[in-house]
């Protein structure tokens, strides 16, 4: 995007890059062709900012799958931050990009809850460890 927009490095970079950043870069056999970073703004909120992707890399259906990487990838640095996380599911994409005004070319794909947990109610459902013997589930055809 540097060449494509004619910015050098010295612009590209700003007041948001720092020690604290965090950059996720996406590689197609080790040759970048998205990025991304985030940073705290302030205790308990961080930005995502910068997202971008090679022109010729957009438009080819890989958005889930590089949403997904991207939200993994977030999920494990807001760890690193001691922040929790939560992958969202269950969402009406089409009223969130609504309510958002998201441009048309943008298309939501994945939601990620990002904060501190409740040290003294936050955790997962008693029922989490729960699981069925895969007899109660899985028949042999």
């Amino acid at each position: 995007m540097n060449r494509q927009h004619h910015i050098s490095l010295r612009e590209e970079f700003d007041e948001h890059d720092g020690d604290g950043t965090k950059y996720i870069v996406l590689l197609d056999a080790g040759y970048p062709v998205a990025t991304c970073r985030f940073f705290e703004t302030a205790p308990g909120h961080v930005t995502l900012g910068r997202v971008v992707v090679l022109p010729e890399y957009r438009g080819r259906k890989l958005g889930v799958m590089d949403a997904s990487i991207v939200t993994t990838s977030m999920m494990m640095q807001a760890t690193d931050l001691g922040l929790a996380t939560l992958w969202a599911r269950g969402f009406n994409a089409s009223y969130i990009e609504s309510a958002f005004e998201f441009p048309d070319n943008l298309k939501l794909a994945c939601l990620l809850d990002i904060g501190y947990a409740d040290p003294e109610n936050g955790g997962p459902s008693p029922r989490h460890p729960v699981r069925k013997s895969m007899e109660e589930f899985v028949s042999e055809i």
